[in-house]
């Protein structure tokens, strides 16, 4: 105990840690000043994406109003002529609080546009980003919320679901290395391993010490992260809710999450992560005890994981499938428990063989 103790207030009380939560921070409560500073922007975008698809359909609709009338072409005129009307009464609605109505001539506007190009027509809003569409702003009303702004939301749950997405994409995993990567591989680089080779303590006790303080690291970035950014939310955002629903499609199949089931089903699934990286840092430090080499090797074996195994791999045997936790889930949807078993059955034999290496390891 004593031991792990000394090496918990020896990771807490380090410049790095101070400087890498700072960095974190800094990042997640810019992030919100960054996004209310960019209100005015994101809605002026939303105008001009409104006002190119009202030039574009009038372009369209002068072509075909002159060209020689058919009746595929009539048909074509009579879709896009009333998709038009629909983006006059879309368009002072942007800025209007009615957003139910908004909403409404929008999903109208839309599959009145799909009857036009399944005539024939031609428009830039491609035929795979209309159904989701539909079907989000549909999940919206159905539930009575309102939308916000994607990348620039100043609402509590929006705005603390992007601060998860950076942390939950390989970012967690990444600062808690750079924190404690040399955790283990410190103590043969300076000779200080055979000090604790001399304590009166099993050479699995310095493991377990390492193992446990680097779980005690991730918590407090984790815990330090997300409540000093709910609290900027909290108090400088607005309410929202965290049953927004998230755009997820499994096999073709379009579905949506809540931001709640998001955030909860990535920071789980990241930890066990977490737990899988650190078995991999201790034993790779065990063998090869330099730390920027240990450090390279452990990301290296996780990213390559990640990305080769995402291929033809049953997403039950694949222990790498949470590497990038935030992008998996919207592609399993609520199957996302489906690798937590073997990620944590590798994690626990690859501590084993940590263990079992240094009981055999002598005093160097």
């Amino acid at each position: 105990m004593r031991l792990f103790i000394f090496e918990v207030k020896k990771i807490l009380f380090s410049r790095r840690f101070l400087y890498t939560f700072a960095i974190l921070l800094f990042v997640g409560v810019g992030l919100f000043f960054r996004n209310f500073a960019m209100q005015d922007l994101a809605l002026e975008e939303e105008v001009k994406r409104v006002t190119a698809y009202t030039q574009e359909a009038q372009s369209i609709l002068r072509v075909l109003q002159k060209s020689p009338e058919s009746g595929q072409t009539d048909e074509q005129i009579q879709h896009l002529a009333k998709a038009l009307n629909l983006l006059y009464e879309w368009a002072p609605l942007v800025k209007s609080t009615d957003w139910e109505k908004r909403l409404q001539i929008e999903n109208d506007f839309l599959q009145t546009l799909t009857l036009y190009k399944e005539a024939g027509g031609d428009f830039s809003i491609q035929n795979s980003a209309i159904e989701p569409t539909i079907l989000f702003n549909e999940q919206l009303l159905s539930q009575g919320i309102e939308p916000t702004f994607e990348n620039y939301s100043t609402n509590l749950p929006n705005y603390i679901k992007q601060v998860a997405t950076l942390y939950i994409n390989i970012g967690a995993i990444v600062l808690l290395l750079l924190v404690v990567g040399d955790l283990l591989t410190l103590e043969f680089e300076q000779g200080s391993i055979r000090l604790l080779y001399t304590q009166p303590i099993r050479k699995t006790a310095i493991l377990h010490a390492k193992w446990a303080t680097t779980v005690v690291t991730y918590l407090l970035l984790t815990l330090g992260l997300f409540g000093i950014t709910w609290g900027v939310g909290y108090l400088f955002g607005q309410v929202g809710s965290f049953a927004y629903p998230i755009f997820v499609e499994v096999d073709g199949i379009i579905s949506f999450i809540t931001i709640r089931d998001y955030i909860i089903w990535g920071l789980l699934s990241t930890t066990i992560v977490i737990l899988l990286a650190i078995s991999i840092l201790l034993l790779l430090s065990l063998f090869i005890k330099n730390s920027i080499v240990t450090l390279l090797i452990t990301i290296s074996i996780l990213l390559i994981g990640f990305f080769t195994m995402q291929i033809g791999v049953v997403n039950w045997l694949n222990p790498f499938l949470y590497v990038f936790a935030g992008l998996s889930i919207q592609q399993v949807g609520t199957s996302w428990y489906q690798s937590i078993p073997i990620t944590l059955l590798l994690a626990i034999i690859i501590y084993i063989l940590a263990l079992l290496r240094i009981q055999r390891m002598r005093e160097v």
